[in-house]
């Protein structure tokens, strides 16, 4: 992931009384495309007597181009005996993207949401599909950029309001009785399908939406 404003990583955790002289905290690995050695970096998790504790760190290197390659947890201090020894459980781990301020970015759509066939008898599946405008030189550095989603890092589907399911891709796959189940309990033979776009960082999109109708469309 690149790091190119730092990341914010917030995490929820406990320490066992065990644990209490011990350093136990996060570690951080990165690589540049013009250094060879992976650097490391830690960040201490303190103990404390509350049964779970929450803080946020945020990670960042002193060289520029840098890439975060490992994420992980390190622990220092004596251990007596033989037996083994639980010293941190960890309930909760969040890596978003350190956006700077006025560095907003840039709005992209999602359209063109159709219902289509794929494969051939006895083996045909309906899938919904769609897709997305935007340019990459809009997006902000900071965040993760891929070749397929652009921005987004997932979608999430709406069928007349209702959640079907997240996809990770640009298609999402549709069964023929459910389509009709869903329509004889609406009472129409339309389906208004929504996309919602979630960007890398936790970041979300305008939803787009389009009615569908399920027999005339389907191509």
């Amino acid at each position: 992931m690149p790091i190119a404003n730092g990341l914010s990583l917030s995490i929820c955790y406990s320490r066992t009384k065990k644990s209490e002289s011990m350093e136990v905290g996060v570690y951080a690995a990165f690589n540049t495309s013009t250094v060879s050695n992976i650097r490391y970096q830690y960040y201490s998790l303190p103990y404390s007597t509350s049964k779970v504790v929450s803080v946020r760190r945020t990670i960042s290197s002193k060289v520029n181009d840098s890439t975060l390659v490992e994420l992980g947890f390190y622990c220092k201090g004596e251990i007596e005996g033989a037996a083994q020894l639980q010293i941190l459980s960890a309930f909760r781990l969040v890596i978003t993207p350190v956006v700077v301020p006025n560095a907003r970015p840039a709005e992209f759509t999602i359209d063109e949401i159709r219902l289509v066939k794929r494969g051939s008898p006895p083996h045909e599946q309906k899938r919904l599909t769609w897709r997305w405008h935007g340019k990459e030189e809009q997006w902000h550095e900071s965040f993760p950029w891929s070749k397929t989603t652009g921005p987004f890092s997932h979608f999430t589907i709406y069928a007349e309001g209702c959640e079907l399911g997240r996809s990770y891709c640009l298609e999402f796959p549709l069964i023929d009785e459910e389509l009709k189940e869903f329509m004889q309990d609406a009472g129409t033979d339309k389906i208004s399908f929504k996309i919602r776009g979630t960007g890398f960082g936790g970041l979300c999109f305008p939803i787009a939406s389009e009615s569908c109708v399920y027999e005339e469309k389907m191509s």
